[in-house]
């Protein structure tokens, strides 16, 4: 919403106001050539944002630093 995204850590993950997280949205599936199995996604880093609220032990408020096109699914590291 605007520059305002909410992320699902919050207390219970030590989430402090001022905290900041790169936001990464995942590629196509890494599979194994052998057996198909998927070994993983890879990551690609779209953005970052900062803590301003921490709202709960399991939710916190942030704004984007930078970056865009930040969605539901990304994942903050």
């Amino acid at each position: 919403e605007g520059s305002t995204v909410w992320i699902n850590l919050g207390s219970a993950n030590g989430l402090n106001v001022g905290d900041t997280f790169a936001v990464y949205e995942l590629g196509e599936p890494i599979k194994d050539p052998d057996s198909g199995e998927v070994l993983g996604q890879d990551e690609r880093k779209i953005g970052r944002i900062r803590v301003t609220a921490v709202k709960g032990p399991k939710y916190s408020e942030c704004t984007i630093v930078d970056g865009s096109g930040l969605s539901t699914g990304n994942i903050v590291k």
